[in-house]
């Protein structure tokens, strides 16, 4: 029988679902209760990322151990890892190969900064004033549609 994990002792940033910079993520997992997920976009050139998976279970019991590698080499790794992740891919490129770019409204502003924080922060690009995601000058990309104008 497994001892289940309070959340306040989970360490913090390894909350359910997290995101760390750069490139970490923790997906909550609800496939295999017991098993920590996490994932690494790392950046190899402008068009491309390696895609890192770990899957872990701590424990000191023995049959424990080889449980989760039966269940992990039979089942958990095919499916969560592969079918789930490919699906997921599928359905990305699918709406992304032939949409037309995103139609954004002023509100979504904090949004596209954090992005491009993102991204500046991530090549290196930060801004003199060190960038945390806030814009001296409004996008002129996001001009307000408003509800009259929607649509």
């Amino acid at each position: 029988r497994t001892r289940r994990m309070e959340l306040s002792t989970i360490p913090e940033g390894a909350r359910r679902g997290s995101t760390r910079l750069p490139c970490i993520f923790r997906p909550a997992t609800y496939i295999a209760a017991p098993t920590l997920s996490y994932e690494w976009h790392v950046p190899v050139d402008e068009e491309h990322t390696l895609y890192l998976q770990a899957a872990t279970r701590h424990t000191r019991n023995p049959l424990l151990v080889l449980a989760f590698k039966a269940r992990y080499w039979l089942w958990y790794r095919w499916l969560a890892q592969w079918r789930f992740n490919s699906q997921d891919g599928s359905m990305v490129d699918s709406m992304t190969r032939n949409t037309k770019a995103e139609r954004l409204m002023k509100p979504d502003a904090s949004i596209t900064a954090w992005r491009k924080m993102v991204e500046r922060q991530a090549r290196g690009q930060v801004d003199q004033w060190r960038s945390i995601g806030v814009e001296r000058e409004a996008d002129l990309a996001l001009e307000y549609k408003g509800a009259a104008n929607a649509g």
